[in-house]
């Protein structure tokens, strides 16, 4: 998506917030990258 949308994208926040929170994980505990991708498309995963 080249144009940005006239209201913040909420995914972008959530994609920040996911990316934070997979240096936080990895930093206490090895997780697969695919349980935070998933958790960052599925907030009710975790």
């Amino acid at each position: 998506m080249l144009c940005k949308p006239p209201a913040p994208a909420p995914k972008a926040d959530t994609y920040k917030v996911a990316s934070h929170l997979h240096q936080i994980l990895e930093f206490l505990d090895p997780i697969p990258e695919a349980v935070i991708r998933r958790a960052a498309e599925d907030p009710e995963f975790l």
